[in-house]
């Protein structure tokens, strides 16, 4: 295989990854439209070889959206920030998460400011957005697959600097952070029942983890 193939080839698997990160992020940032189901669908036919079971019609998985994300009082509500995810406790078998301010969220901030990140953009303008922290794990799944656009992007253009650079980046960002609480997100929101959200949050974590692998 020439060089220039070679440059091809890890190009696409970087943006492969970056268009699978977006998509799962859509899914879990906002309530759902048909295009971001029809697209994490094709992902799930596409990676895991199986149908995804969406578990309702728009309106109900809107419904589904905001017991998951936006009402605290919902048994479906998991708050899905590293923060709160990393340190939460059981207590006599009940999760308690930890705060929405701390340590993991102080350091994403600090990552996206090093290259200009825009975080609250990435997760777009709904409900969501505007209650959400930058440690969320839409924001975090959006910033990888940042990283993984300008790591594909210098690829198809050979430029093996910018290349190693962003793909750098990419490494230290996922084994700090998402590599840590990824499958922890995916099986406390399948807890309890599964649904659109709790199946795209395993296959944002079989994504992550796979990203892992190549860098």
């Amino acid at each position: 295989m020439d060089r220039e193939s070679v440059a091809d080839s890890e190009g696409e698997i970087a943006l492969g990854c970056a268009v699978a990160l977006e998509t799962c992020a859509a899914v879990l940032s906002d309530r759902p439209v048909q295009g971001h189901i029809d697209d994490v669908s094709r992902l799930f036919r596409d990676l895991c070889g199986y149908e995804l079971e969406c578990g309702g019609d728009i309106e109900e998985l809107g419904r589904r959206f905001d017991q998951r994300f936006l009402v605290a009082t919902s048994p479906w509500y998991v708050p899905l920030s590293e923060n709160c995810v990393r340190n939460r406790t059981v207590v006599n078998g009940v999760v308690r998460y930890g705060s929405v301010e701390g340590p993991f969220g102080s350091h994403v901030c600090g990552c996206y400011d090093a290259v200009g990140f825009d975080w609250r953009a990435s997760i777009g303008d709904g409900l969501f957005a505007h209650a959400a922290v930058p440690d969320a794990f839409a924001a975090e799944l959006q910033f990888l697959a940042y990283l993984k656009r300008e790591e594909a992007l210098a690829a198809f253009s050979e430029d093996a600097a910018r290349e190693a650079h962003a793909g750098n980046l990419a490494g230290e960002f996922c084994n700090a952070h998402l590599a840590r609480w990824a499958d922890d997100a995916a099986a406390l929101l399948a807890e309890p029942g599964r649904d659109l959200f709790s199946e795209t949050a395993v296959l944002a974590a079989r994504v992550v983890a796979s990203s892992t692998e190549c860098l």
